[in-house]
């Protein structure tokens, strides 16, 4: 008998452990980022953020946690495509937008940053989501995956993953605790930003 691994769930499976290993062990945990690449040449100009994926039992919570990515970059002062122009090439050329994240082809990648005018591509995974006990109270835990892409070949710049907790405000000085997966999710989306700016991954 011959059996089929499923490779993204095995990868998946691989990486939250992974990630419970590195950041389980201690409160408050900062991004773990991984640059793939060096590309010098890439600037980042006009940035489209891809509708993250939910994979937990949190309803919404990937549209919230795309509203809150794109809010963020606006505040940074980058130009935003709109995710609306994306939904209407994917119509026109019908394909879903798991075959873009998924299976992106290099033309396809090309195509689409030239009709949509960008130049790099965000791509975020709330891998789980939930509420633990945590020194007595219900919080928050939540695991993260956002990952930053030349919009032009479909290249990872960038990738990063973090388990934040609704304890975390209070381990970094901030005032009291996060209680809801979304407070958690934006101040998650703030660390990753702002370590890939302190890596010089956004110029």
């Amino acid at each position: 008998m011959v059996v089929k691994l499923n490779w993204k769930l095995t990868g998946k499976i691989s990486l939250l452990c992974f990630l419970l290993l590195v950041c389980g062990c201690g409160r408050g945990s900062r991004p773990l980022t991984t640059v793939v690449s060096q590309d010098s040449t890439h600037v980042v100009q006009r940035i489209l953020v891809l509708p993250f994926e939910n994979e937990s039992d949190e309803e919404q919570l990937g549209v919230i946690a795309t509203r809150i990515c794109q809010q963020r970059l606006f505040n940074y002062g980058f130009q935003l495509a709109n995710e609306g122009d994306l939904r209407v090439y994917l119509h026109r050329h019908q394909l879903f937008l798991s075959q873009l994240k998924d299976e992106g082809t290099l033309q396809l990648f090309s195509d689409l940053a030239r009709k949509l005018q960008v130049s790099t591509l965000i791509k975020g995974e709330i891998l789980t989501a939930g509420y633990e006990n945590i020194q007595g109270e219900s919080l928050p835990v939540v695991t993260l995956k956002l990952d930053l892409l030349n919009a032009v070949d479909g290249r990872v710049l960038a990738s990063s993953f973090q388990i934040g907790r609704g304890d975390d405000s209070r381990t970094l000085m901030r005032f009291g605790v996060q209680r809801t997966a979304t407070q958690v999710l934006a101040h998650m989306i703030d660390d990753i930003i702002n370590n890939w700016h302190t890596k010089g991954v956004f110029r």
